[in-house]
């Protein structure tokens, strides 16, 4: 499945056409529809394979991290990489039995794929006796070759130990997924959003909702800024630049604009930081309400003078 990914299958990375086509979400539906364009970030390559392998009944997961990096030289004995937020990254990992957690890196053109060598055969006649054999080879005899008076109470802790830490580390990774998996979305909108200005709106949006500010499949521009407006302490002068922006993008015949509004976008998403409480940024930041999926159209609520009469 990794090899075909990242070469045999005609897939190629893109982080455009997830949101041209409308399958920048998450679901089992944003899997099939990756697979039939076979065009898409790591996200999607992860996510198939996990699902592929499952499909056939190999344990398996999602992992999110950085890739290598990139080497800047050494330091003593050591070589030293910087990573950045460049580098952020997802990944797929497989369980073998008596292994453990496997990585397998199936997004084509990032990262390394993972490989595995067959141990070398010993020609005939070449088996080395106890005499002749080096310490690693006689150390490869048969259980029952070895000091059988040897406790194994201490490798049945060390597995209990590593069996504890790869729960303890699966239990990290499962609290942490969601707000990296937002973070890569993040980053690849604002790199999207030196050319298309629309691409910042949507993040705007989604920043909004992890805050709980409500959203609608319905709304304006307009109308929208002026629900965030009703937070305390919004940027109101960088949330009006942005909004021209999206307004002169979508309605003007002429839409050509100088900049790109990232620094207006920063500064709203700094603002809507500040006016919340820590709880409100520990929620939005470990468990983003915008990836359960685009916002329904908000029931408008009437008054009671309003409510139409019964006929």
């Amino acid at each position: 499945m990794q090899s075909w990914f990242r070469s045999g299958g005609g897939f190629r990375y893109s982080e455009s056409a997830p949101v041209a086509d409308d399958y920048d979400g998450n679901g089992v539906d944003v899997i099939a529809k990756f697979l039939e364009n076979r065009s898409g970030y790591c996200v999607h390559f992860s996510s198939a394979m996990a699902v592929m392998a499952r499909t056939l009944g190999i344990p398996s997961r999602i992992a999110v991290g950085y890739a290598p990096g990139t080497r800047i030289g050494l330091k003593g004995d050591r070589v030293e990489f910087e990573a950045t937020s460049d580098d952020l990254h997802a990944w797929t990992e497989i369980y073998f039995q008596g292994v453990g957690w496997t990585r397998f890196d199936p997004t084509t053109s990032i990262g390394d794929a993972t490989r595995f060598q067959e141990p070398a055969s010993a020609a005939a006649g070449d088996t080395p006796d106890s005499e002749s054999a080096t310490p690693n080879q006689r150390d490869r005899r048969p259980t029952s070759q070895l000091d059988s008076g040897a406790p194994t109470t201490v490798v049945e802790t060390d597995t209990s130990s590593r069996t504890l830490l790869a729960t303890l580390a699966g239990l990290l990774v499962l609290a942490v997924a969601p707000g990296l998996v937002r973070v890569l979305r993040r980053r690849w909108r604002m790199r999207r959003g030196r050319h298309e200005v629309g691409a910042l709106w949507r993040e705007l949006e989604d920043v909004a909702r992890d805050f709980g500010v409500p959203t609608s499949a319905a709304d304006t521009p307009r109308g929208f800024a002026g629900r965030l407006l009703d937070r305390p302490g919004i940027d109101a002068e960088s949330l009006e630049a942005l909004l021209q922006r999206v307004e002169i993008a979508r309605f003007s015949r002429d839409a050509t604009q100088d900049g790109d509004g990232v620094d207006d976008l920063v500064a709203v998403l700094d603002s809507v930081r500040a006016g919340s409480t820590r709880r409100q940024r520990l929620v939005a930041t470990l468990l983003p309400r915008s990836l359960a999926g685009r916002p329904t159209v908000l029931r408008a609520k009437l008054l009671p003078h309003e409510v139409p009469a019964a006929r």
